[in-house]
Parts: structure tokens; C-alpha cells; sequence
């Protein structure tokens, strides 16, 4: 006798087939399918709201600097340099997340699958290294301002 109940099997390609022991392996693989088709607008969303952070930035820094800057300061270009390196910083980080938001031509193949997934794919990396791209270079500029309003 057997009192195991009879495994649910899901096929997800031709090749694949996913034999599940209950129901929350069920719950966790539908959920694991969904992110995986997700992933691409997730990217979109954080890009797009990254675009407003980064480019308000910019008037939060100069309102900062303002309030801490001295009127005596005497500004060279080396100073002006330094003071209008954060901005400038967080302009070019604006532009990288407005090209990982921007849409991507996503080409869709009928009759080939793999190209589609595989095109998928390259988009979604596409977009991930953009974004980790400006997330590092929003750190480094949001740094540097911290830096020149603490110690200047």
C-alpha cells in the first residue's frame, strides 16, 4: 500500500516538467514564474522612480549647500569645480536611469521560443546593469556631496 498522495506534475517547456509534493511547492514555483515575467517591469518601476530621487537631488544638495556655505567663501575654479561636481553627478545618474527606463525593442519570434526567452533575457541584463550602473554612481555623488557640505 501506498499512502503517499500521487505527485502533481507541471510542464513549464517542452524539455521541463516540475513534479510537486504539495501544495505550497505549487505556491512557491507559480509565485517563482510570476517574478520571473515580472522582472523586467520591476526593473522599469525602480529606473522610473530612481529618475525623480536622482534628479531632485540635485536642488536638495544646492538648498543644503546654500544653507552651509559661507558668504566670505572666495570661489577658484578649483572650488567652483568641487562644489558643482555632485550635481553634475547626479545629472549624468538621472540620464542612466531614464535609459534603463526607457522601453527596449523587444523582438518576439513564433516559432522560435528560445529566441524570445533568450531575447528577454538580454534586456533584462540590459537593464539591471544600468541600474546597478546608476545606483553605484547615485551612492558616489550622494557621498561626495555629503563630503563637500560636512567639511567644506
Amino acid at each position: 500500500m501506498n499512502d503517499q498522495e500521487p505527485k502533481e506534475e507541471i510542464v513549464l517547456d517542452e524539455d521541463i516538467s516540475v513534479a510537486l509534493e504539495s501544495d505550497e511547492s505549487k505556491i512557491i514555483l507559480e509565485q517563482g514564474i510570476k517574478m520571473r515575467f515580472d522582472s523586467i517591469a520591476i526593473c522599469r518601476n525602480f529606473a522610473k522612480t530612481m529618475v525623480s530621487i536622482s534628479f531632485t537631488a540635485i536642488p536638495v544638495y544646492l538648498g543644503l549647500l546654500k544653507l552651509v556655505l559661507h558668504k566670505e567663501l572666495t570661489t577658484n575654479i578649483g572650488t567652483a569645480i568641487i562644489i558643482i561636481l555632485p550635481p553634475v553627478i547626479y545629472l549624468i545618474d538621472t540620464i542612466i536611469f531614464i535609459f534603463a527606463y526607457l522601453p527596449k525593442k523587444f523582438n518576439v519570434y513564433d516559432r522560435l521560443p528560445d529566441n524570445t526567452e533568450e531575447e528577454r533575457n538580454r534586456v533584462l541584463r540590459r537593464r539591471l546593469l544600468l541600474i546597478h550602473i546608476g545606483t553605484s554612481i547615485f551612492f558616489i555623488a550622494t557621498i561626495v556631496a555629503i563630503l563637500i557640505i560636512t567639511f567644506y
